[in-house]
């Protein structure tokens, strides 16, 4: 796994180098560098790396400019001595926000979260990794649905949860209207972003918007309520349960 490190405070680019060498050994700093113009330089003639620790100001200015100049596929955990940039970093492909001095326990929990957005997936596209173009992932904002004679479309911020019901999938919005899809829980998975959506079992996909209180029973299994409420009493497993407090907690 290749790490880039953009900071222009050495103590704290030995912090990280430290940090990381304790998660794996196999983690690999591939640079170390303190500017702007150096930073878009070797972006120029560099594979993009799995994932990029920052500072939110680097030696000459604010390093939100390297973005301006170039779209990066890299996921980022920001490193800063002020929260004043963090609403401005979740617009970029930010993990999370930390602030100096580094806590061991928040810089592992931020790469937890890192690796279980991210691990399942490509951080890049091998056929992007020698050229100058990187994409950063789009993630569906909108649904079409046919309505009788009518084309409605449902944003995704109005989505309370999917569905499936045999081989029917509904949409069901914040206000309880539900409605028929033309798609299967697979491929809505795959177009939602991981961090507004969790797919709670083989039937059911939540928004985190849509849930209302959660109950922890026997042998590490949860209760899910969900508000619009569900027809059926939602459960997670003991396998999903790990995986679903994380999400949780991002």
């Amino acid at each position: 796994m290749n790490v880039a490190i953009l900071e222009n405070d050495h103590r704290t680019v030995k912090i990280l180098e430290d940090l990381l060498k304790k998660i794996s050994a196999t983690i690999k700093v591939v640079c170390k560098i303190e500017s702007i113009e150096k930073s878009l330089l070797w972006f120029e003639t560099n594979p993009n790396p799995d994932l990029i620790l920052l500072n939110t100001t680097l030696s000459d200015g604010s390093s939100f400019e390297i973005f301006k100049s170039k779209v990066i596929l890299s996921p980022l955990i920001f490193v800063s001595s002020t929260n004043e940039f963090a609403i401005q970093s979740y617009k970029l492909n930010c993990v999370d926000y930390l602030l100096k001095p580094i806590k061991k326990e928040e810089f592992q929990f931020a790469f937890n979260k890192f690796n279980f957005i991210f691990n399942n997936s490509e951080t890049l596209n091998s056929s992007l990794n020698n050229s100058n173009i990187s994409i950063k992932k789009i993630y569906k904002s909108r649904f079409l649905i046919k309505y009788g004679d009518t084309i409605l479309f449902k944003n995704i911020e109005e989505i309370a949860y999917f569905y499936a019901d045999e081989k029917v999938v509904y949409l069901v919005c914040h206000n309880g209207r539900k409605f028929i899809i033309d798609y299967n829980l697979e491929a809505i998975e795959k177009q939602l972003n991981p961090l507004i959506f969790f797919r709670i079992n083989r039937k059911l996909m939540v928004a985190l918007s849509s849930i209302q209180k959660i109950k922890s029973l026997f042998n590490n299994r949860l209760q899910v309520f969900l508000k619009p409420g569900f027809e059926k009493d939602v459960f997670i497993s003991k396998e999903r349960s790990s995986a679903f407090k994380c999400w949780l907690d991002i």
